[in-house]
């Protein structure tokens, strides 16, 4: 006989910064009394049901009292599927499973039947034999809500008994059992299969003297672990121990300098995940191989097209499976193959600087000779100046010439620069929104960030608030108007200042830049015409609309009649144009206005027979507005100068 001492105080364990921690069972063991050897062993709470829970765990026992394991488990912060088990036991025959729920820990409730109630779950499965892991699927998922713990026990039928996993066949007692995951129903776990250790629990934690427990973020908080000592004739003593995982390491922060846009509202809100900086993805190694095994020489090219000047270094790493003498590596410029390599040598390595210029094609060769014996492979590594810019991934072309080979690029993938092991749970800044009044200087913000344990830190990122919205320009409706009895021309009003064009801007108010065009005041005859109004914000920020004028003379009755009679030709015209006056009217003059509204010729009309013929042969070649009146009428035609 023997005996030892736990410690009732719990053992608290601190997770380093990658979120991990280890602890000896020997530390969970104040001291033994044992005169022959021992072994110390901590692992997951097993063992046959009695009392009041024999009558509840006999559905799948034959009748007879239920053997169980039970666990706790504590969900991490994304719900889980389980969908099936893995169990130690020593049948090798079909067994049965039923697996009872409640929410809490099975500890006090081991004797509970009214707090485990029905089984939430039954599964079937093939037994492997002793100490052989033997899967049981459930005939339905059963998801487990987030954040919470509850207490698991496992019932097999009475053909099929626990072991516990160590080669002992110790039935019931410190049995082994895991859990496998379906989908998850929601988050981080999403498509993934997870051990148990994942979460917060006691399962799957056996280990003999000298190895150790595993924690990870996912055990943070007390965990019962329980302790076994074997003596070396196979007597067992087990206890209870707690384990308090701690997590006092604060998240890493890495702040970056911002650009913040306002919105229409002259606002913007400070999101503190836009502050914090991020790695970019880069790429900073190229593999280039071959291998065509024909019996022919053959090559594997990667090439580039160069657009500026550089001077290209890199160093090489050649290897290969064939024998020396044969395959070679090195860099093609416009063509032609230079080696790198010395074929007489096998595996070798080196570094190189080429020039190169505008209009060069510059690459690597992978040459293989005949490749009966194997292939050759090369990683080209501290690549200058970089594979950006002329160089980027997607600028280089392969070419294989009797050739398998490949040659690509390793990705090294960007992402957040900060951190925390156990998760970052709230993120904060001390200037959460920003608005007009911000622009032009620039703002430190300080960012918060707390983990799930409450350790904090913080950064600080200088932000400048821009306005980049144009002003919200609204144009008048598209619109016919009439310069009115006795006008040639319609003048056009300024927009703006009647209103019928508006102006707004999200932090400029009122908007005072606005031009108009053609201009307010322009003299315009009949025609249609695209009025183009602009505004412009004090930062520079510029909207524009349009809309279409049409102006149109509406014509009385006396007009209408010296309208229908009058024509001009020829129409266009080249230096004479001819009037026809075909109704009763006598006419006065004849007057010809520039598209400006300037008269640039008048002819008097007043002794007219039937025609005349008026010399147009000094006016510039365009468009022309000829206004014709007699006997209190008059009519407008347009005449057109080559």
């Amino acid at each position: 006989e023997y005996s030892y001492d736990v410690s009732a105080t719990p053992l608290n364990v601190y997770l380093d910064a990658n979120g991990m921690a280890t602890v000896d069972p020997n530390d969970l063991v104040q001291s033994v009394d044992e005169a022959c050897g021992y072994t110390i062993t901590a692992g997951g709470t097993g063992g046959g049901t009695n009392g009041s829970l024999s009558t509840l765990f006999t559905s799948n026992n034959g009748g007879s009292a239920g053997w169980t394991v039970m666990y706790d488990l504590t969900v991490g912060p994304n719900d889980i599927e389980v969908t099936d088990i893995d169990v130690n036991i020593d049948g090798t025959t079909a067994f049965n499973l039923d697996m009872y729920i409640l929410v809490g820990t099975y500890v006090g409730n081991e004797l509970n039947p009214g707090a485990w109630g029905a089984p939430v779950a039954s599964g079937t499965g093939t037994g492997l034999g002793i100490d052989m892991p033997s899967n049981a699927v459930l005939g339905a998922p059963v998801t487990l809500t987030a954040n919470t713990t509850y207490g698991i026990a496992i019932v097999t039928d009475s053909g099929q008994n626990y072991t516990n996993g160590d080669g002992s066949n110790q039935n019931f007692s410190n049995a082994d059992l895991s859990v496998s995951l379906g989908s998850a129903v929601a988050g981080l776990f999403s498509g993934s299969v997870f051990s148990p250790r994942v979460w917060n629990g006691t399962i799957n934690y056996t280990v003999s003297n000298g190895t150790t427990l595993d924690f990870t973020c996912a055990d943070l908080g007390e965990n019962q672990i329980e302790v076994t000592v074997t003596d070396d004739s196979g007597n067992v003593a087990t206890c209870m121990a707690t384990i308090n995982v701690i997590d006092n390491t604060p998240p890493v922060l890495v702040c970056q300098d911002t650009t913040i846009e306002l919105g229409p509202d002259g606002t913007a809100t400070v999101d503190p995940n836009a502050l914090l900086a991020s790695m970019p993805t880069t790429y900073e190694v190229m593999v280039i191989g071959s291998d065509n095994a024909s019996g022919n020489e053959g090559f594997t090219d990667f090439t580039v097209n160069v657009t500026e000047a550089a001077n290209v270094t890199f160093d090489w790493d050649y290897t290969t499976n064939d024998i020396a003498g044969f395959d070679s590596f090195g860099y093609l410029l416009n063509g032609t193959y230079t080696e790198l390599t010395d074929r007489a040598l096998g595996n070798q390595s080196g570094s190189a600087s080429i020039a190169v210029a505008p209009g060069d094609v510059f690459g690597f060769r992978s040459q293989t000779d005949d490749n009966d014996f194997g292939n050759n492979e090369t990683v080209i590594s501290n690549f200058m100046p970089g594979f950006s810019g002329q160089f980027d991934p997607a600028n280089w072309s392969l070419t294989l010439t009797d050739s398998d080979g490949d040659a690509f690029f390793t990705e090294i993938p960007g992402g957040p620069l900060s951190f925390d092991a156990c998760g970052i749970t709230v993120l904060a800044v001390d200037v959460p929104e920003v608005s007009c009044a911000d622009i032009g200087t620039p703002i430190t913000v300080t960012v918060f960030a707390s983990d799930a344990s409450g350790n904090i830190a913080s950064c600080t990122s200088v932000i400048t608030v821009v306005d980049l919205l144009g002003p919200e320009i609204t144009c008048p409706a598209d619109q016919t108007v009439d310069p009115g009895q006795g006008n040639l021309f319609y003048i056009l009003p300024d927009y703006f200042a009647t209103g019928e064009a508006t102006a707004v801007d999200n932090c400029t108010d009122p908007v005072t830049v606005t031009t108009q065009d053609p201009a307010p005041g322009t003299p315009v005859p009949d025609g249609t015409y695209t009025i183009t109004m602009t505004a412009t914000d004090e930062y520079g920020n510029t909207s524009t609309c349009s809309f279409v004028l049409t102006v149109e003379t509406v014509l009385g009755v006396d007009s209408n009649s010296l309208d229908a009679g009058l024509a001009l030709y020829p129409n266009p015209a080249t230096n004479m144009v001819n009037l026809v006056n075909k109704t009763n009217i006598s006419l006065e003059k004849m007057m010809i206005f520039d598209i400006n509204g300037k008269l640039v010729n008048q002819t008097d009309l007043r002794s007219m027979q039937g025609e005349k013929a008026v010399d147009v042969s000094s006016l510039a070649s365009g468009v022309y507005v000829v206004q014709i009146i007699g006997d209190n009428a008059s009519t407008v035609k347009r005449l057109i100068k080559e």
